[in-house]
């Protein structure tokens, strides 16, 4: 049973609630303008044999957005060890092999965590989630979902920099 703090109030939910949504927007946005500009021959590049790609950075963010809303829609974590399930995420991050699919995969599955996002309660928002990381706080989730592309926009940046891209690539 996942324990909870005080639940927020009517307006206090709404407002986290849109705040929310609008970081998963701007974080995807910013995501998306990075990747954008990735060159059709550098989707797959690699710094190293264990640093993931443009595109695999694209792939991770979808299928952990989908397992982030699963989390805010209540559903349970998986029961597995961390190693297992992080193999089944790669597994699945593989089988997006192309820009479009990259894309397509991102907005979708951006909308599932917004729509996950907008039918917290103010209990579930009060509450503890299990996760497969350990326990985090709803309101820690419901921001981690706009600061993760965000963050991997960060690591394609810092790709596009050893290619020789040193423009900035922001949303306009």
């Amino acid at each position: 049973m996942p324990t909870t703090m005080n639940s927020p109030s009517s307006a206090e939910t709404r407002s986290m609630i849109e705040q929310s949504q609008r970081f998963l927007e701007e974080g995807t946005n910013f995501f998306l303008s990075t990747f954008q500009a990735v060159p059709d021959d550098k989707l797959n590049y690699s710094p190293s044999a264990t640093a993931k790609t443009p595109l695999r950075l694209a792939a991770h963010l979808s299928v952990a957005n989908s397992a982030f809303a699963g989390l805010l829609r209540g559903e349970p974590a998986p029961d597995i060890p961390l190693p297992e399930m992080i193999q089944w995420m790669d597994q699945q991050e593989r089988q997006i092999t192309t820009r479009d699919e990259a894309v397509q995969a991102l907005e979708t599955s951006k909308t599932e965590v917004c729509s996950a996002i907008a039918n917290l309660t103010p209990e579930a928002i009060a509450s503890t989630i299990k996760t497969p990381f350990g326990e985090m706080p709803a309101t820690f989730l419901m921001q981690l979902c706009g600061l993760h592309p965000a963050c991997h926009a960060s690591q394609i940046d810092y790709i596009q920099t050893i290619y020789g891209d040193m423009e900035m690539h922001m949303p306009h």
